[in-house]
């Protein structure tokens, strides 16, 4: 999770760059980029997103919107939670 995020900040969007990991009853991970842009979110196809794709599935993903970039923010609960019965899903 940490080399996708990172990596989509390093390719689309821009410095600065900053990986921040926690654990507080759960793991997260939260890379920031000075991108206002929002991630291109949907199913996978010919434009790419496979990563964030299966990012989905594994965690609980969001994106934060901030004054100068943004934060995408992936939190893995101590004990995984199926797809289908995650709020929002």
């Amino acid at each position: 999770m940490v080399s996708e995020l990172v990596t989509n900040a390093l390719v689309h969007a821009s410095p600065p760059v900053t990986l921040t990991v926690t654990y507080e009853n759960a793991l997260v991970i939260e890379v920031a980029d000075g991108c206002q842009n929002l991630p291109a979110w949907g199913r996978p196809g010919s434009g790419g997103r496979f990563g964030l794709w299966i990012a989905e599935e594994l965690c609980d993903l969001s994106v934060l919107p901030r004054p100068d970039g943004k934060t995408i923010r992936a939190v893995f609960a101590a004990e995984p939670v199926p797809a289908d019965e995650r709020p929002g899903r």
